[in-house]
């Protein structure tokens, strides 16, 4: 037995997704017996839910018309496909509470983008470092790879008075560099980085030997690292240090951290100049 008609299919890609047809609902795919030369409706609702922390976005038809349109039965054009692109939500948190800022989350981004999030502390606060797969844990803005839904937390700590400094940036030395456990290990830390040149110079050293810099094998800043300069560039931020790792692992990642930019500090605070 032969449906009479022309048979037309209405889908989405991905599959299962929403369309209407002549003002009527149905899950894709959707195959229709229609007459040649009669007008039907055809049309998709955009965004469509891909689950918890995902969404589906219209991008076209393939035959290039509006999100709703007419369509004329042809046996030429057997088959209608609407496109989507995937996106997830990027949710953004600080801690401890009312201690600081995040723009960049509450928002759907399509699927493989890089997300920018900057955070940005609250009077009395001062920005320590991200949790969650930031590309650079360390500085106040950054990107994240949108593989998925993700959730990153941008950290802060109270500032007391002058003593505090007001950036940190997390210096990740990947295992995959170090050949076995080591003890006591001197570590390079070499380039040119434009905060580390002197206030007077553009930069965010306030002292105008650059010694309002310390390493620190935390992410609280509160123990210090023993550290060398073998050579600094106030004017560039061209730097050149050894900093004195207490332990480094073959088989973890290990993360020190640089604090910077303080009022107070007029000596040197490293082990060694």
């Amino acid at each position: 037995f032969t449906l009479p008609g022309t048979p037309v299919v209405v889908q989405t890609m991905p599959s299962g997704l929403g369309i209407t047809v002549d003002g009527n609902a149905y899950t894709s795919p959707q195959t229709f017996q229609w007459n040649a030369g009669a007008t039907h409706t055809i049309g998709v609702t955009s965004p469509q839910s891909g689950g918890s922390g995902a969404q589906y976005v219209f991008t076209g038809w393939n035959d290039g018309l509006s999100q709703s349109h007419n369509i004329v039965v042809s046996s030429s054009t057997p088959t209608y496909t609407a496109s989507f692109k995937t996106q997830y939500l990027l949710t953004a948190n600080v801690s401890p509470a009312n201690s600081g800022s995040v723009s960049g989350g509450g928002i759907f981004y399509d699927a493989g983008s890089n997300a920018p999030v900057t955070a940005t502390p609250n009077g009395g606060y001062q920005f320590l470092g991200w949790t969650g797969s930031v590309a650079t844990p360390g500085n106040a803005s950054t990107t994240i790879t949108m593989s998925g839904p993700q959730t990153v937390t941008a950290n802060f700590q109270v500032i007391s008075g002058n003593s505090s400094y007001q950036y940190s940036r997390a210096i990740t030395i990947s295992h995959s560099q170090v050949t076995a456990n080591q003890t006591n290990f001197p570590v390079l830390i070499q380039g040119v980085y434009p905060d580390l040149r002197t206030a007077a110079n553009g930069g965010l050293l306030q002292n105008a030997n650059g010694y309002d810099a310390v390493f620190t094998s935390d992410i609280a800043g509160s123990q210090k690292l023993n550290w060398e300069v073998e050579a600094y560039n106030p004017a560039t931020g061209a730097v050149t240090y050894w900093v004195n790792v207490p332990s480094l692992s073959s088989v973890n990642d290990t993360t020190i951290y640089l604090f910077y930019d303080n009022p107070g500090v007029s000596t040197f605070q490293g082990g060694a100049k």
